[in-house]
């Protein structure tokens, strides 16, 4: 049991202080993750408040998995984890049942998720939670309770302080395909080797009034008694796509136009 008790510090507490890093380096990219999801639930009257919520949360997570990994007033750590996972395993459970928005962000543009892997990351975590919240009343406390404290707010303070420099500054560390010293047309290049992306195209004749659907081996090219409606083209199975894929350069007036990344935003804006 102390051997699994362990196995769940560690876990739990990587995976918080991970989680709660990379969002802090980059905590205005998760902020318009936040606000793509307020958007999505129609909740646009919360998106004013989504930078400070943003940092707070990547605060509360990295200190919650610091507590658990080192001791540091360990149960309040655990109670911390607990609170957490019963809101976002929830939570995580109706964005992969709703997709509204396909990567979660929970790791930041470090490493990219779906939602329904997200809710299985969670279910995972939510394990050794569970193992952790049952045995913290057995924890013996090993250190002192004012030096746990300031230990704590200690590393609070440089949290926020880290989030509130990647804010004012670039990121320390840019996730994004778009970084110093990358070659832009290499990057967008599909290698011959790659699978592209496949579609079902579904073509709508007319004949007699009645309209029917055709495909690419049954369509009626030489039946001029057939009228073309419409065409449909389906996503069946995705491709692989270059790292970078949607670099544009756009001038209103068909000139030469300066384009500045911003690493946040992921996309190019017109200077």
């Amino acid at each position: 049991m102390k051997i699994l008790n362990t196995l769940s510090r560690i876990i739990i507490g990587l995976v918080f202080m991970f989680s709660g890093i990379v969002k802090a380096i980059d905590p205005l990219g998760s902020a318009y993750k936040f606000e793509d999801y307020s958007h999505a639930f129609h909740l646009d009257f919360l998106q004013f408040s989504v930078l400070p919520l943003v940092i707070f949360l990547c605060t509360v997570e990295f200190i919650a998995g610091f507590s658990v990994i080192t001791g540091y007033r360990i149960r309040s750590g655990i109670i911390v984890v607990m609170i957490l996972m019963l809101i976002f395993t929830p939570l995580t459970f109706i964005l992969a049942l709703t997709n509204p928005v396909s990567d979660c962000g929970c790791f930041g543009d470090a490493i990219h998720l779906t939602n329904w892997q997200t809710f299985g990351k969670n279910l995972f975590l939510f394990i050794f939670a569970i193992i952790l919240f049952r045995g913290r009343n057995n924890i013996i406390q090993q250190h002192n309770s004012l030096k746990d404290w300031l230990i704590i707010s200690g590393t609070a303070t440089v949290t926020i302080i880290f989030s509130l420099l990647n804010l004012k500054f670039l990121p320390v560390m840019d996730f994004l395909p778009y970084k110093r010293g990358i070659h832009i047309p290499e990057k967008m290049i599909i290698p011959e080797d790659k699978p592209v992306d496949e579609y079902k195209t579904t073509f709508i004749y007319e004949k007699d009034g009645i309209q029917q659907e055709f495909t690419l081996d049954n369509f009626p090219a030489t039946d001029s008694s057939w009228t073309f409606i419409d065409q449909k083209s389906v996503l069946v199975k995705k491709g692989y796509e270059p790292p970078i894929h949607d670099f544009s350069v756009i001038s209103t007036n068909n000139e030469g136009a300066s384009v500045k990344y911003a690493p946040s935003l992921g996309r190019s804006i017109l200077l």
